[in-house]
């Protein structure tokens, strides 16, 4: 899970993302609502308002973390050799 505060527009929002979810409130304030989107939904959040959208299921990875990378691309194109 990945949260983080911002400041935005007058507001503080709080932004929670998950594996199965995006989150977003908006902390009490008096500024005007801001408007927040995510897959082409576009809302209105003032004061104390929140937002939950639900994200599209990701397939496991294969690394044992639960995350895999690709290896970086060398100059021909191919994997870097070390």
């Amino acid at each position: 899970m990945l949260r983080f505060l911002l400041h935005y527009r007058g507001h503080r929002v709080d932004v929670v993302i998950a594996r199965d979810r995006l989150q977003v409130m908006v902390l009490p304030a008096l500024a005007p609502p801001i408007r927040v989107s995510y897959g082409g939904e576009v809302v209105e959040l003032g004061g104390s308002a929140s937002k939950e959208w639900t994200l599209p299921a990701y397939p496991e990875a294969a690394g044992p973390g639960g995350c895999s990378v690709e290896p970086p691309m060398g100059v021909a194109g191919g994997p870097l050799r070390t």
